[in-house]
Formats: C-alpha cells, structure tokens, sequence
C-alpha cells in the first residue's frame, strides 16, 4: 500500500552483468532487472 501512493524505492540488490542490474525496492520487496539499455522492466512470471 505504501508504494502506491508514494512511488517505489528501488536500489540496487545485484549485479547479474555489467550491463545488467536488478533492482527490489525496499518498501513491498518487489524486484526488477535492467536490460542491456539500463530500462527497467517487469518480468511476466505467468506460464
């Protein structure tokens, strides 16, 4: 709940590359990773 009205607090939990990075936010603990560009974006965990 805190993160939908304040936004995410997302640093950076490990290096899986050079250029790729993933991130959780300490609030909900959600995580993203980086693509080759630096973009975060959301995995589909859905099969």
């Amino acid at each position: 709940m805190y993160c939908k009205i304040s936004g995410h607090d997302y640093k950076v939990s490990r290096d899986v590359r050079s250029y790729v990075k993933e991130y959780s936010c300490n609030n909900c603990k959600k995580e993203l990773p980086t693509n080759s560009k630096g973009d975060l974006y959301r995995i589909n965990t859905k099969i």
